[in-house]
């Protein structure tokens, strides 16, 4: 029986708000109160566990929370959650598998994204051969950090968001078919020089329900496990900051560029 530990932080920061963030702001919870939380609302973390129980796999509940839009975390606050997430991760033992629900957009004083600040920690506590997986909300702001940490990342594709607990199951079915060793997943990015207004990133109408419908027929193509667009929220002034694409292809790079260059200049 394979051994997946899952765990949650999300905040969408706007870095020009001078009402900073700190700890209190997030409604933390860890071990089997964190589980109990997440089984209330269909969130990734639920989506997460029904796909791992429904595979039976045991699952590690390791700790999550969220706090509302505000400006970027204070950097003692950062510091305490960060250091709290490393040790949580130290104090397990062995698992073969981390499922991780973040926002993407997340920053803090000294830090432009705490996602891949936390997912680079992580990993390099845990070595190369445990699998990290990512769900993210379609505004993250992607960066090479990453993709060079995980083995898969996968995007909301509603704005309004309304698939967030679909989103939490497809990135625990890629985590099982990789620990079955079904597929081989390589992560493709494509970054784009763009910011836009969050009015256009609605998926019932107009342009961008066009793209996200573009992802979802690539998505049928052999080989190709998840394709996402993340159009990165506006309200980050960071150095990586921009649109993003990514394509998670079953050992398959040649065919994900491909596409990810058709796609990207398709949203350019």
């Amino acid at each position: 029986m394979h051994k997946i530990v899952i765990a949650s932080f999300l905040q969408e920061t706007n870095t020009f708000s001078p009402n900073k963030t700190t700890l209190s702001d997030f409604n933390f919870s860890e071990g089997n109160d964190f589980y109990l939380n997440a089984l209330k609302e269909k969130t990734e973390v639920k989506g997460f566990i029904n796909i791992l129980k429904k595979e039976k796999m045991k699952i590690i509940p390791l700790m999550g929370g969220w706090a509302v839009s505000s400006g970027k975390i204070k950097k003692k606050d950062f510091k305490i959650i960060i250091n709290k997430f490393l040790l949580s991760i130290k104090k397990i033992e062995k698992f073969d598998g981390l499922l991780l629900a973040l926002h993407g957009s997340c920053a803090a004083e000294g830090c432009d994204s705490v996602d891949s600040y936390l997912i680079e920690k992580i990993r390099n506590i845990i070595g190369n051969k445990i699998p990290i997986m990512i769900s993210l909300d379609l505004h993250a702001n992607i960066t090479r950090s990453m993709q060079k940490n995980t083995n898969a990342i996968v995007g909301y594709k509603t704005c309004p968001h309304t698939d967030i607990y679909e989103t939490g199951k497809k990135t625990a079915e890629l985590m099982i078919s990789r620990l079955k060793n079904k597929i081989k997943p390589k992560i493709i990015l494509q970054k784009l020089p763009m910011i836009t207004q969050a009015e256009n990133h609605l998926t019932d109408r107009g342009v961008f329900k066009k793209l996200i419908e573009k992802t979802k027929l690539y998505e049928k193509i052999p080989n190709i496990l998840s394709v996402s667009i993340f159009a990165m929220q506006p309200w980050l002034d960071v150095k990586e900051a921009g649109w993003a694409i990514t394509i998670i292809s079953n050992d398959d790079n040649v065919k994900a560029k491909k596409l990810t260059k058709i796609l990207a200049e398709e949203v350019w």
